[in-house]
């Protein structure tokens, strides 16, 4: 015992973290690729220092169209991922497909009376709150590739909308795109989503997606010892039902 000890004492921080997250995969069974890594010295906002989540603020002008985000509207990000963990049959590697939601998310767009978007048209994502399946995965993410701590909100300012068509449709379903800017992890950039909406007398529902590599917004991949491999391409689903006045 006083041996292990002398041994323990000898190691890193970091190398104690890797120890014990191995005797954890072994004791467990499973063993997931993220390991809680302490000490990063990353910067972080203090707690009054944290934005809040707020619908974009909207002045209305005469003839003005607003389709805002209503409750049960959802954002998720999708990643696909080759993982190495430790079983009953041994070291085992798998794909799998890593998907974290939050439903703290809130938008809305404004045309005018010619159908063209106006000012304060967006959609704005509280990353603080995306969770999957794996709270460690989560806790890498928050720390590192998206470093929420530090860019909480992802802000995404429509410019155009294309394929639409005005006056919005009062019924059935259409294909169009969202074109403006991205705003994620410090970082602003042009981006497109691709939407499918349908249209009834109670509002408009439908998703909208888009995909980008990591390096595009200046985030790292998730790289750790026990990770084989993950596909460089992120992609953002946003779930939504809105209301049109």
């Amino acid at each position: 015992m006083g041996a292990m000890l002398d041994i323990l004492k000898s190691l890193k921080p970091w190398r104690i973290g890797v120890l014990v997250a191995l005797l954890f995969g072994a004791v467990g069974g499973t063993y997931s690729v993220y390991t809680l890594i302490s000490g990063s010295g990353q910067e972080t906002l203090e707690e009054d220092q944290q934005p809040a989540l707020r619908a974009p603020a909207i002045e209305r002008r005469p003839g003005d169209l607003v389709v805002e985000f209503a409750d049960g509207s959802v954002a998720r990000y999708r990643v696909k991922e080759v993982v190495q963990f430790v079983d009953v049959l041994g070291l085992t590697s798998e794909p799998r497909e890593a998907v974290g939601e939050t439903p703290d998310v809130v938008g809305a767009m404004v045309f005018s009376a010619d159908g063209s978007v106006q000012l304060g048209s967006k959609i704005v994502v509280d990353l603080r709150t995306l969770r999957s399946d794996e709270a460690r995965r989560d806790s890498f993410l928050r720390q590192n590739s998206l470093e929420s701590n530090r860019f909480p909100l992802a802000e995404f300012v429509i410019r155009e909308v294309s394929g639409l068509s005005w006056p919005l449709p009062e019924s059935g379903e259409a294909a169009f795109q969202l074109h403006g800017d991205m705003t994620l992890h410090g970082v602003t950039a042009p981006l497109t989503w691709d939407v499918i909406a349908s249209f009834g007398p109670d509002g408009v529902t439908g998703q909208a997606t888009t995909r980008f590599q990591f390096g595009d917004f200046d985030m790292s991949k998730p790289s750790l010892f026990f990770i084989i491999s993950v596909e460089d391409d992120l992609r953002l689903e946003v779930d939504f039902a809105a209301t049109a006045t």
